[in-house]
Parts: C-alpha cells; structure tokens; sequence
C-alpha cells in the first residue's frame, strides 16, 4: 500500500505492479459488458462507460474507468487513477503513464487541484451521482485517451495570481511549470526522477478568451502569459491531431494557425507529457 512516507521509486514501482491487475480487470469488465448486450439483444452505437473501485493485491484503491464501442476498431478503453491517503488528511491521487515505454512516470495531482476542476467544471449527473462528479472519478476524465500533454518550463512571477485573471487567485509563486492538456490547464512541478505534481487546475477557457483577445489585436493585460499559452495550444494541436480530427474546420483557433506541424526542440522551454 502507498503510504506518505514511500519514495518516488517506490510509489512508481508499486503503481507499475498494480497497473497490470487493474488492466486485467478492466478487460473483464469490457468484455463482460459487450457479452452481456449481445445477450440483451442491445446494440452498442455510441460509447457506454463502466466506472468502478479495484483493490489492488497491494491494497491500493484504484478508480477505473472504461469506455466501450463495438463500432470502433478498438471497442474498448480504459483510463484509471490510484488514491491514496495524503500526508495532510486529504487524497492524493495518482496516474500512471507511459506504459507502453522503457520509462513509465507518474502524475500525482492534490485533492486542492481536483476541488478547482469540480468548481470550474460542474458536471451534474454524471455516473448517475446526483450530486455531480465525485474527486476520485475525476482523474479518469482529465486525459484523452493516447493525449500528449504540453508543458512549459521557467514560469516568472508575473504568472502569479493571474492566469488568467482569477478572481479567487491561488498563489503561483511555487509552481515551476504550467501543463495544458484538453481539458485545462494545471500548475505544478517536475521532480528531477520525471514525475510530475498537480498543484492548481484553471479552465482552459480562460487562457482561450485572452488568446483570442490577442489574436483580434485587442487590449488585455495578460498578454504575454495569453501569447505563451497560445503556443502550448499550437503545441498540443500539432501533437494531438486525433482529438482535433472533428474540430478542424470549426474550431476559432485552427481558424487562426491553420494546420501547419509544429515540433518542441530539445533547447525549448516547452515539452511533452508522453501517452
């Protein structure tokens, strides 16, 4: 079980050997729920989800999410989050990534962050909870499946308490790194083992709005954050084309930077969370 007092290489060890039980059991459950319509004589044309709690054999809860569509080539997918209990009495939560690599990492992401999201998001209803999106299924809906998140290095002050003009500011001054993935914008740190922590979440369209203002020449105050987050933007549309696919010729900002590939070198202060 992943205590507070583990190292980074014993949580990632640990959430490695889990990964694989959980993997199983999420492939049972898409099987199962596939088996079951044909038996039901129900079609499945659109993706139908099953979200459940697994115990590890490490005693480690895993929230896990599958997402299921005979139509599709791969009919099913699944995403999944490891919670723990945190050294201050709230949550930690953790996604395994790169798994298909030499070289697997892992994104911890505080309770605080996924309170910011829930706020920002609300989503009432879902997984028939009444009362909205509980923290635990939260991390399973962050990441688009095979998504490469983009992150950027050497954040200054002028961030702090601003992106992008947030009325109930977090302080920023601590966090070293902004990621931008599909669904918004995090702020956080890369440790020197290449893990990563989530510390604050804000809406992605908030940092969209003032790049647009850019874009139309019109007067902000954050322009040079906006113009930053106008290139991580680019950025992720250039290494997600998949999640863009039906977004092309609707979207404003392919209106504005077109379909041009644009590619992170190794000396820029930007840089990729691989699938």
């Amino acid at each position: 079980m992943i205590l507070p007092s583990y190292s980074e290489q014993e949580i990632l060890s640990e959430l490695t050997e889990d990964y694989k039980y959980v993997k199983k059991k999420a492939k049972k459950v898409a099987i199962d729920y596939m088996q079951n319509a044909l038996k039901r004589g129900s079609y499945i044309r659109e993706n139908e989800y099953d979200i459940s709690t697994v115990k590890s054999k490490n005693g480690n809860n895993w929230r896990v999410l599958v997402t299921i569509n005979p139509t599709n080539k791969i009919p099913w997918y699944f995403s999944a989050c490891c919670f723990t209990e945190g050294d201050k009495r709230s949550k930690d939560f953790y996604i395994l990534r790169g798994t298909n690599t030499d070289k697997p990492y892992y994104i911890k992401i505080a309770s605080h962050a996924l309170k910011r999201y829930k706020e920002r998001n609300p989503i009432e209803g879902a997984f028939d909870d009444k009362d909205g999106l509980e923290l635990e299924d939260i991390p399973c809906l962050l990441i688009y499946h095979r998504e490469t998140i983009i992150g950027a290095r050497y954040f200054e002050k002028g961030f702090k308490g601003s992106l992008l003009d947030i009325k109930s500011a977090d302080d920023y001054s601590d966090k070293s790194c902004v990621f931008l993935m599909r669904t918004g914008n995090f702020f956080g740190e890369r440790s020197e083992n290449g893990n990563y922590l989530f510390k604050t979440y804000t809406s992605v369209d908030m940092a969209f709005d003032e790049f647009k203002n850019v874009a139309e020449g019109k007067h902000t105050r954050w322009e040079n954050e906006a113009c930053v987050l106008g290139v991580m933007l680019y950025l992720h549309q250039s290494y997600n084309k998949e999640i863009y696919r039906d977004q092309r010729n609707s979207n404003y900002f392919f209106k504005i930077v077109g379909n041009r590939p644009m590619e992170i070198k190794s000396d820029s202060p930007f840089f990729q969370l691989k699938p």
